[in-house]
């Protein structure tokens, strides 16, 4: 009996220590503060010129190749002499009036395939090495906030930058750690449009007098609602343009109606009438409902 009540007792002191271990040690996690961490090292676009300078001359003979491939080179071709702007005009008519046939159609997706092959290889590139970049340049960070008792909860690569989760206590030494450049609160925003427009610079365009008057835009998306009242009036023509989506976002519906909401979104911020939340482009002439899906 005294075995057992001894090893009770033991059992009890270990779980009570485990228990103040667990309390003293990292921090709660609700105690830590969220913020986004923005580094100085920013190697990004560095890399992108670099890359996209050693694929200029391979881009260039293929954009060369897709240019003599165009049934308006040959033209060029057979009327060597300068043109004027009204020749040119005239030519480019006649070949827009071809019916292409299907060696030459074949050709030119050829071309167009290897300077988007060329193109995609350098976006892959430009990736990679500034993954490398970016991962080098975080990890002494990292480790600096898990030895503080915070949490790493993301890595970005497109912008040198962490999220984490770190005591509070400890913000003013990630400040001044010498790899950072800006700590901001890592916060819920609601993004309106009284203020995400602004923020664009729009209202400079404004105040010179442009709204996108005369224009017409097109959106391609899952519908615009017609009758929503920060478009009233704005919405010229529409039509369910593309077929065989999918369903996931409510695509099957046969008609222009936007049934999801993200083109009505997005139409909005292009053309929104609304006093308070006007759009990037309040005054142009209308909108194009070009539903897909």
């Amino acid at each position: 009996m005294k075995v057992v009540f001894a090893f009770l007792a033991a059992l009890g002191l270990f779980a009570m220590s485990a228990l103040l271990i667990s309390r003293g040690g990292a921090p709660a996690s609700e105690a830590l503060q969220p913020v986004i961490i923005i580094l100085k090292e920013q190697p990004q676009i560095e890399i992108a010129e670099r890359v996209w300078a050693e694929k200029q001359a391979d881009f260039q003979a293929a954009s060369a190749e897709l240019i003599q491939a165009q049934p308006l080179a040959e033209l060029r071709r057979r009327n060597p002499g300068p043109l004027s702007r009204q020749e040119e005009n005239d030519l480019a008519r006649k070949v827009a009036q071809q019916q292409l046939d299907e060696a030459t159609q074949s050709l030119l997706r050829e071309k167009g395939e290897q300077i988007e092959a060329i193109r995609q290889s350098a976006r892959q590139e430009i990736y990679q090495r500034s993954l490398r970049r970016v991962e080098q340049s975080q990890a002494a960070l990292v480790r600096q906030i898990e030895a503080w008792g915070g949490e790493v909860v993301h890595q970005y690569t497109l912008l040198n930058a962490v999220a984490a989760r770190v005591p509070p206590e400890r913000l003013p030494e990630l400040q001044a750690l010498a790899q950072v450049a800006e700590v901001f609160e890592d916060e819920v925003l609601q993004p309106l449009l009284d203020i995400s427009v602004p923020a664009t610079g729009a209202r400079a365009f404004w105040d010179a007098g442009y709204f996108g008057q005369g224009v017409d835009v097109a959106v391609v998306d899952t519908g615009i609602d017609a009758n929503h009242p920060a478009l009233s009036g704005k919405v010229l023509a529409q039509r369910r343009c593309l077929d065989g989506l999918g369903d996931a976002y409510n695509t099957t519906d046969p008609s222009p109606d936007d049934v999801n909401g993200h083109g009505t979104h997005i139409g909005g911020i292009i053309a929104s009438q609304n006093s308070t939340y006007p759009g990037v482009a309040y005054g142009v002439r209308a909108l194009i409902n070009a539903k897909a899906g």
